[in-house]
């Protein structure tokens, strides 16, 4: 890496780190996060690495105590297909998320506190062929948000045509109730396996040097694949293997907007790492995880953090057979 491109990324850590601590001031536990972000982060050279095979056993791990065991029910969602999840910065106390394939190409904005459906966005210039996970992270180098959208659903792991949509996150206005709405910045970023096709349902973003992360259901161990930032504009990304991990069935996946936590989750477990000072993505998905607490849910297939720490789960299957339940999973006091 040249001397510049060093600077740059030193540079873009220490912005990330200053935004970060006056979005989320107020108490030591949040200081204390956006210190381990003001230190250097190492970057990592992805095509040289080995990729890994973790071997702990998935039902041997612990379980974290950070967390209340029950979680508090928010409210009832009006989305059909509920396919990912992921909290706003620039509509605080709202989350995102949408339908999976076979539906509109529209984002829904959701109550945090309710689940009542606040806005639609149907989003021009883009399809869902097979939306599965939505991220919002923000840029370290210009302090803004952006929405990921993975279209990178293949339940017959047939596809040609792999996609990551990017876009800056728009920002609510009272009375929006359902909009037509052109994304600004939009990036239409074209995916290719290094090996053969994926069913991968799980999106996240390290918020530090935005490489973005996919990981695949379907096959015997989740395999996670990593797309070095930056991606081409014109031509197919070829992703590269990172690891394959001790669990599989991975049906949502989310990063925590300071960089602190990862969840990903199956159907019927959350796998939850806190990551050290300086660790690179890398490293920490080679650690064994802990379980964070979670009450399985009728085809339960998103997940996200607040600002706070805490987590929100929320189930695809509206009304088959009952209702779609938004829950929150708050930390310890």
């Amino acid at each position: 890496m040249s001397f510049f491109k060093i600077d740059i990324m030193r540079f873009s850590l220490l912005f990330f780190s200053f935004f970060m601590l006056n979005c989320f001031n107020g108490n030591a536990q949040k200081k204390q996060d956006a210190e381990v972000f003001s230190s250097e982060v190492k970057s990592t050279n992805w095509k040289e690495i080995k990729d890994f095979k973790t071997s702990y056993d998935k039902d041997e791990i612990s379980d974290n105590q950070d967390y209340e065991n029950h979680p508090k029910l928010m409210g009832i969602v009006d989305v059909e297909e509920a396919s990912g999840l992921a909290y706003s910065v620039k509509n605080p106390g709202m989350l995102w998320t949408h339908n999976d394939s076979g539906n509109d190409n529209e984002l829904f904005l959701i109550n945090a506190q309710t689940g009542e459906l606040e806005a639609t966005y149907e989003i021009k210039g883009i399809k869902n062929k097979d939306w599965e996970d939505v991220e919002v992270t923000i840029d370290p180098r210009s302090g803004e948000p952006y929405i990921y959208i993975s279209d990178t659903g293949d339940n017959k792991e047939k596809r040609s045509d792999y996609k990551i949509y990017r876009f800056k996150e728009p920002k609510y206005k009272k009375g929006d109730k359902k909009e037509k709405w052109k994304p600004k910045d939009l990036s239409k970023i074209k995916l290719k396996y290094p090996d053969k096709n994926h069913d991968a349902e799980a999106l996240f973003v390290d918020p530090f040097t935005l490489d973005i992360f996919l990981v695949t259901k379907r096959d015997s161990r989740s395999i996670v694949y990593v797309l070095p930032f930056p991606a081409k504009k014109e031509k197919k990304n070829k992703l590269i293997k990172v690891g394959e991990l001790s669990f599989n069935r991975v049906s949502a996946a989310n990063f925590s907007l300071d960089g602190t936590r990862l969840a990903i989750k199956n159907r019927e477990e959350i796998f939850y790492w806190e990551r050290g000072t300086a660790e690179t993505i890398f490293e920490m998905l080679q650690r064994e995880p802990q379980k964070a607490p979670y009450i399985p849910e009728v085809q339960g297939e998103a997940i996200s953090f607040d600002e706070e720490g805490n987590y929100f789960t929320l189930s695809e299957a509206a009304n088959q057979p009952e209702d779609a339940k938004l829950y929150k999973y708050y930390l310890k006091k």
